[in-house]
């Protein structure tokens, strides 16, 4: 785990927080595109401090926010050296003692998914994103690593369900996953129950993208592995649009 300086300070579990008492913020937006029923999360930039900012969790229980919020992080902490590619949250933020938010990894000027496939065509993604010259074949590695980071924390028992396009970001030409609600990330070795519900919403996510790129003849199926679901990624770039 990587350690980190002032002003964070580590708690006795080992886990980084920040104190509100020593710490000047400043509220941003991300400016995401969301769906109808979502709410606009808030996010505070760390006044010297480049690559956290926190996330506001004060929607969550009280009780929830502090227990759940705690064991979560260090879960997180002590997988983070199983994973170069992968950057969880690191630790949280205290205001009059109470837990107010996470601190997590800033990834300045990413743009997610979502946003990505709602803005720009498909021949514009080789600007974000460039590893095949050919546009379709660079929008299936787009999706294979989506699924590779997925498959990547199932094997070490870190189950991520929020599998959805804004919590995909393209940075510096590599995706990046983000969004580690407690409610969506478990942690166990009984995985098969959670199985087939992660390749369901990985499908819904794949015909979310190839959809909105306008494949419309395009129609991707749940895999019943992750080898599975491989194969039928890379069989899109054969369908006929």
């Amino acid at each position: 785990m990587k350690y980190l300086g002032k002003p964070f300070i580590q708690d006795h579990n080992g886990i980084f927080y920040l104190d509100s008492k020593d710490i000047n913020i400043k509220e941003f937006n991300f400016h995401e595109i969301l769906p109808s029923y979502c709410k606009q999360r808030k996010f505070y930039y760390i006044e010297n401090v480049d690559d956290y900012i926190i996330k506001d969790t004060t929607r969550l229980p009280i009780l929830f926010n502090k227990h759940e919020t705690k064991k979560v992080l260090k879960k997180f902490k002590d997988n983070q050296d199983k994973f170069d590619d992968i950057d969880f949250p690191v630790g949280y933020y205290l205001d009059n003692k109470k837990i107010m938010g996470t601190i997590v990894p800033y990834y300045k000027d990413a743009i997610s998914v979502r946003k990505m496939i709602s803005l720009f065509s498909l021949g514009e993604l080789k600007n974000y994103y460039l590893h095949e010259d050919n546009e379709k074949r660079n929008l299936v590695c787009l999706c294979l690593e989506i699924l590779d980071l997925i498959e990547k924390m199932f094997q070490e028992d870190i189950i991520y369900t929020d599998i959805n396009a804004g919590n995909f970001l393209v940075y510096n030409n590599t995706i990046k996953v983000v969004d580690f609600e407690p409610d969506y990330v478990h942690f166990t070795k009984n995985k098969n129950w959670y199985y087939k519900r992660i390749l369901s919403n990985y499908n819904l996510l794949i015909n979310y993208i190839w959809h909105n790129y306008k494949f419309n003849n395009v129609f991707y199926r749940p895999g019943e592995s992750f080898d599975d679901a491989k194969d039928l990624v890379k069989s899109l770039y054969k369908e006929k649009r």
